[in-house]
């Protein structure tokens, strides 16, 4: 056995007074089940939370269709769309005909069965054809920042559960990039920097985030050489592309994966207006990169219950360096 310590040092952040623990003793010879188990327990996972304005946006509704408000004029609206693309192909078609050939499934009057069509095709996010929004309904629905919370708590829980020394940290940004909790943070104390996470830090400056990110494994790296990035964002931001290169040159000298997940909640619709100049440069498309090229991947989601599903699945990921092999 070889006991590894870690300097104990004190930052106030404002938030809590947060300290780096001593890690436990590491075994530094172990088969290859043994190795993936050590990478795993011993790896440094940073989470990095937008905490920008629009993560107070709602997340979408596990029924899509209860946002929108479906009166007598949106209904028929949409049945004229569903007549007038039929008779583009046949001008003798009536697709809400039983006895046709092309019938589609459900009569004219079946406003239920019409609705769930809409939102299966995606016939309400067409331009021009957007059904208007109950905000009633946008009020009560959970925001983007509270599903957040929720799924990192239930992480927390299960990741001390099995590593009571995980070494899990948090950091949120706007703005600027702050750590709320250092990698090896007791569990009390991440859960306090999880309640503090809010929608209050302005503008989204990603690229901060990241470079805060990667000084914090700098400067007290993982003593098994495997280090996490799980980034939560609605990616409203823009990145210049030679500063991406720079972070994922970081990234893969210091075997760091990177795992994306886009919140895009109910007001964000399929275009993305963060493609400035080539499209291929897009915030969206840069972050791909980076969790493609890293071993980490790109999640995207709208509903809360997709997210935590999905936040889970990054969470666990394990980011083991390639196997050596050995005697």
């Amino acid at each position: 056995m070889a006991k590894i310590n870690e300097v104990v040092d004190v930052e106030e952040t404002g938030l809590v007074l947060q300290s780096k623990p001593v890690v436990a003793d590491v075994p530094m010879e172990v088969g290859k089940t043994g190795l993936d188990s050590l990478y795993d327990h011993y790896q440094k996972k940073l989470y990095v939370f937008d905490c920008s304005g629009s993560m107070a946006d709602g997340m979408l509704p596990e029924d899509e269709a209860q946002m929108y408000i479906w009166d007598a004029g949106t209904l028929e609206k949409f049945r004229d769309l569903i007549r007038d693309e039929a008779k583009l192909v046949d001008p003798a078609i009536d697709p809400f005909d039983e006895n046709g050939d092309d019938y589609i499934g459900f009569s004219a009057t079946d406003d239920k069965a019409l609705i769930a069509y809409v939102i299966k095709q995606g016939l309400h996010r067409r331009p021009g054809m957007e059904p208007m929004q109950d905000y009633n309904h946008l009020r009560r629905s959970e925001r983007k920042i509270e599903a957040v919370r929720g799924a990192m708590k239930k992480f927390i829980e299960r990741r001390f559960k099995q590593y009571p020394d995980a070494q899990v940290g948090m950091i949120a940004f706007g703005g600027r990039a702050e750590i709320r909790a250092y990698p090896g943070a007791p569990k009390p104390e991440l859960m306090l920097a999880v309640d503090a996470l809010g929608s209050d830090m302005g503008g989204t400056n990603i690229s901060e985030a990241i470079k805060r990110a990667l000084n914090e494994f700098k400067r007290a790296p993982s003593h098994v050489g495997s280090h996490h990035i799980v980034m939560v964002t609605d990616a409203e931001a823009y990145m210049e592309p030679e500063e991406a290169k720079a972070f994922l040159h970081q990234m893969k000298e210091m075997n760091v994966m990177f795992d994306f997940i886009y919140v895009k909640g109910c007001n964000q619709g399929d275009n993305d207006w963060r493609g400035f100049g080539n499209p291929e440069d897009s915030i969206l498309n840069i972050l791909k990169r980076m969790c493609r090229e890293t071993g980490g991947e790109y999640q995207e989601v709208s509903k809360s219950s997709d997210f935590e599903e999905k936040f889970f699945a990054a969470s666990e990921r394990k980011a083991l360096p390639p196997y050596q092999g050995g005697k």
